[in-house]
């Protein structure tokens, strides 16, 4: 019988390791004594004593990419970090740099160990989510990957903004994006001559910049009546600024409020709620909505027309809210 090992083990430490007075080195160091063939990735889930000013997610994020080594770099490979889900290969952002010749790569989008290994490569970064910016910041200075960030966003303005940066940083010809935000307007606009005034409500589980999508579908005549926030993310100010001038009798609901609970008892059952999000569906109690979690990979003008389209469906197809939101996390098998 041959012993089948993993390439790589990520272990985490909590609270109950630390009031044991575990030495947590001693044991990495005897793991890798033992085990030279797998990379073990330390990480920590410590509430009760955390010292540092990162949240738990940031370090987990940052510890991914720790088993790469500095090596000799590609100049014309990006890899984008941040995403839980593949970036969608029909945006803009990756079009512009395949149809430059580039090599872009995404480590959701990896099948096996090698090709994760070969990201130390790269001669950039791109981060999408804010939560990534640690791990960006430290794959810059041990790896020499230059940081680029360009968040997720609904803000078209600051998606020209990010396409041009990038192109600028990376010494390409930026996209033609002209094109791209003429359709997601006129995705936008046909959408909402279909749903009308249908309530709408959003969570920050959706995307991580909800009261920005809640900006953009209000000018463009939907009628977004609740976001679900716990607070303000990254990016949200300018957004936050607007909808107070605009739409001040919009509502934010903290998510940790227990009446949140309570509400959908009677909102879905008086109207036909669209719900953004997995938190905004079981909250309003509704079967229309669209299942997106930290904005599905979808990124920039083809991003907006891509969930214009999963509005309409979500508006004609009611779906069984109880048994997918039931499954722990999206695209988990039971």
């Amino acid at each position: 019988h041959k012993e089948i090992l993993p390439p790589c083990a990520m272990l985490y430490t909590s609270c109950i390791h630390h009031f044991m007075a575990m030495d947590t080195n001693l044991v990495f160091k005897a793991l890798r004594e033992r085990y030279p063939q797998i990379d073990f990735i330390e990480n920590s889930m410590n509430c009760t004593m955390r010292k540092s000013k990162l949240h738990f997610e940031e370090v987990t994020m940052r510890q991914l990419y720790a088993p790469l080594k500095n090596t000799k770099k590609n100049p014309k490979m990006v890899h984008v970090v941040g995403n839980y889900f593949p970036l969608d290969v029909d945006s803009e952002l990756v079009q512009m740099f395949w149809q430059n010749g580039w090599d872009f790569q995404d480590l959701c989008g990896m099948e096996s160990y090698e090709e994760y290994k070969g990201l130390a490569q790269a001669s950039y970064a791109i981060v999408t989510m804010p939560v990534a910016l640690e791990c960006g910041k430290d794959l810059e200075k041990r790896l020499g990957q230059k940081l680029l960030y360009a968040p997720y966003t609904w803000d078209m303005d600051e998606i020209k903004a990010n396409l041009q940066k990038i192109a600028q940083a990376c010494h390409i010809p930026c996209i033609d994006f002209t094109r791209y935000e003429q359709m997601a307007h006129k995705a936008l606009r046909q959408v909402q001559k279909k749903i009308k005034d249908t309530p709408i409500q959003i969570d920050y589980t959706a995307t991580p910049r909800p009261l920005g999508l809640a900006k953009l579908l209000l000018e463009h005549g939907f009628h977004v009546r609740v976001v679900y926030m716990d607070t303000l993310l990254p990016g949200e100010q300018k957004a936050l600024d607007w909808l107070k001038v605009h739409y001040p009798d919009l509502l934010i609901r903290a998510t940790v409020d227990f009446r949140c609970r309570l509400w959908a008892c009677d909102e879905a059952k008086q109207e036909k709620i669209l719900a953004i999000g997995q938190k905004a569906t079981y909250f309003s109690g509704t079967q229309y909505f669209v299942n997106m979690v930290a904005n599905d990979g979808y990124y920039g003008f083809v991003g907006i027309r891509k969930l214009a389209k999963d509005l309409f469906d979500a508006y004609i197809y009611p779906k069984d809210a109880e048994a997918i939101l039931s499954i722990k996390a999206k695209g988990c098998i039971v």
